[in-house]
């Protein structure tokens, strides 16, 4: 297709498969859960993806299992990741242990796989604070690159292909920020917009 979509509004996926959320970032279009209060209200009433549960569905948990296998003994090396949530979202979480108890369990059940398994559900390790994310559960693109020097310096077998030093500049250059930019000339504007409302402050892009 022609990307109509992207071409009309800059948003849409990229040629990695993320995607780039130009109207909020750049402030043209409000963004919906500003404060993180959309992603507090399904929380706190147990929708959509946040639907409570005491536990796991053992049978998945086997499932996945099976696959890690099925790609090991492929000669796939797999590597099994929780995603992050932002700090506010994490410790709403960890404030309702009995409502979400499967994720305290999922937690702990990938160091059982017997694979490479890394826990960013609370990116306190990494220091990637809500500033950064896109949402209460989507991590930008500065907080995926710290999971990734994270991961580099941790041994990782992806390290060979991970440019640490690339990593560290963008990340002290972007720091407090969703987006990165290697590319100045694509961009008409040089400043991310604080489309949470969280009071972040946001140097100029570039």
């Amino acid at each position: 297709g022609l990307g109509l979509h992207a071409i009309s509004t800059s948003n849409g996926y990229r040629t990695d498969g993320s995607y780039f959320y130009a109207l909020h970032i750049f402030g043209d279009k409000p963004k919906k859960g500003r404060h993180f209060k959309q992603t507090m209200h399904k929380i706190e009433n147990g929708l959509e993806r946040f639907k409570y549960a005491e536990h796991i569905d053992a049978s998945r948990l086997r499932y996945l299992q099976k696959i890690l296998d099925f790609c090991q003994e492929h000669g796939i090396e797999p590597i099994v990741i929780i995603p992050p949530v932002s700090p506010t979202i994490a410790n709403k979480f960890a404030s309702m242990p009995e409502k979400f108890a499967h994720i305290r369990e999922l937690r702990s059940a990938i160091k059982t796989l017997g694979v490479e398994a890394y826990d960013y559900h609370d990116t306190a390790a990494i220091a990637s604070g809500d500033c950064e994310f896109y949402d209460g559960f989507h991590g930008g693109d500065v907080t995926y690159q710290r999971i990734l020097l994270d991961m580099a310096e941790r041994g990782s077998a992806l390290a060979p292909a991970i440019d640490t030093e690339l990593l560290v500049s963008s990340i002290a250059r972007n720091r407090g920020r969703a987006l990165s930019v290697f590319h100045p000339e694509m961009y008409l504007s040089n400043r991310e917009n604080d489309f949470l409302d969280l009071g972040c402050e946001k140097s100029p892009l570039f």
